[in-house]
């Protein structure tokens, strides 16, 4: 009998366990879709979002948001997100210090889309998006800094890009993060970006090239030309170096890498009317490197 009584005493502690986990993941579930639905008020009145389900993981601490679309006008046709996954959040702050998900399943039909990008990627021989993407940015209040930890996407036959960097904020004290415009309210303090093509510059190469009745190989040549002769004139061997890397990368080269690290933090807004004047002082200004790395970039996100 005091088996039997011990037995049931398991057992109804198994229930009230169960009952405490489901019920605490139901509360959770709804924190979370509450914690979306505010970011997603937060999105101009034109972006109109839906999505299926809502679902958080207790053990890993992470929500997903499945089965997203979200358009960018009424007549857009949306982008197709499998998968939303929210690894972390500051949810103190409405446009958030930290931040760190994955898109997972990206689709996107430009056959129909009216945007710029879909109507230059279809001349190029799209007519889809098929991809990934990952972010992991942090704002530091007290540094008065934005490090973009990690951005990284990739698409089918066109590419994959990953980009890290770090960035001083110069606004002035006190203007909301939600109301900064990247140009006028940072600097560039560092900066590296990783691309390997998977058919995209080949592609526009070739484009370009036919449009003016040449080979690609013969297109090539006369950028790399221009660049090397533009190069010249400063006697910089960052600069040369470059473009020794960029020749490399347009012979057949897969992945390139470059490089900024500006002497001192830059405005963006300082850098673009430079770039815009003269290019090669601007590469010097940011003391660009391009090179070709020994190994491919990591773009996959994190592990479930």
């Amino acid at each position: 009998m005091r088996l039997r009584g011990i037995a049931w005493w398991m057992v109804g502690v198994l229930i009230l366990a169960l009952l405490a986990y489901f019920g605490l993941q139901a509360w959770v579930n709804h924190r979370a879709t509450q914690a979306v639905e505010r970011q997603l008020a937060l999105l101009p009145g034109a972006v109109q979002v839906e999505y299926d389900s809502i679902r958080v993981s207790l053990f890993r601490r992470t929500a997903y948001v499945d089965g997203l679309a979200i358009r960018l006008s009424p007549q857009e046709p949306p982008f197709r997100i499998a998968s939303l996954v929210i690894h972390r959040i500051d949810r103190d702050n409405p446009v958030p210090h930290e931040l760190m998900l994955e898109l997972r399943g990206i689709e996107k039909n430009l056959v129909e889309s009216s945007l710029p990008y879909a109507a230059w990627l279809r001349r190029h021989g799209y007519d889809r998006l098929a991809g990934s993407a990952f972010l992991h940015y942090r704002y530091l209040p007290d540094r008065r800094r934005l490090e973009l930890e990690r951005f990284s996407t990739g698409f089918d036959e066109i590419g994959e890009l990953e980009l890290r960097g770090s960035w001083p904020q110069v606004v002035p004290e006190g203007v909301p993060l939600m109301d900064w415009r990247i140009v006028d309210s940072v600097a560039l303090e560092s900066f590296q970006a990783t691309y390997h093509d998977e058919g995209l510059v080949r592609r526009v190469l070739g484009r370009a090239a036919a449009g003016q009745g040449m080979r690609p190989e013969t297109l090539a040549a006369n950028i790399l030309a221009e660049m090397e002769w533009s190069a010249a004139a400063f006697d910089d061997e960052r600069l040369d170096a470059s473009v020794r890397a960029l020749r490399l990368f347009l012979a057949g080269a897969e992945t390139i890498r470059l490089e900024l690290e500006p002497d001192e933090p830059r405005p963006l807004g300082q850098l673009r009317d430079t770039v815009m004047v003269d290019p090669p002082r601007a590469a010097l200004d940011v003391r660009l490197l391009m090179l070709l790395p020994v190994d491919r970039p990591r773009l996959d996100g994190m592990a479930d």
